[in-house]
């Protein structure tokens, strides 16, 4: 019967554990879920970034043909 009571007595301590444990995997659970929507916010703004870069870079590009088509056209005459 000592053993039974022994039982009884731990077992209380385990759901204790397993409850500490629950709330612990839920709040790193939480954790990972704000880490996930932080990186996908941070992909979506270096896209954003990206294709503004691209365009800049064409407008870029494109300016300074026109500068070099006008320079070219002063220069021959």
């Amino acid at each position: 019967m000592r053993t039974a009571k022994r039982e009884e007595v731990e077992a209380p301590e385990e759901d204790e554990e397993v409850q500490a444990l629950r709330i612990e995997l839920e709040q790193a659970q939480t954790v990972k879920e704000r880490f996930k929507l932080a990186a996908l916010k941070i992909q979506k703004e270096n896209a954003e970034l990206r294709d503004i870069n691209v365009a800049t870079t064409k407008a870029l590009e494109q300016e300074t043909k026109r500068a070099r088509r006008e320079e070219y056209g002063r220069n021959k005459f």
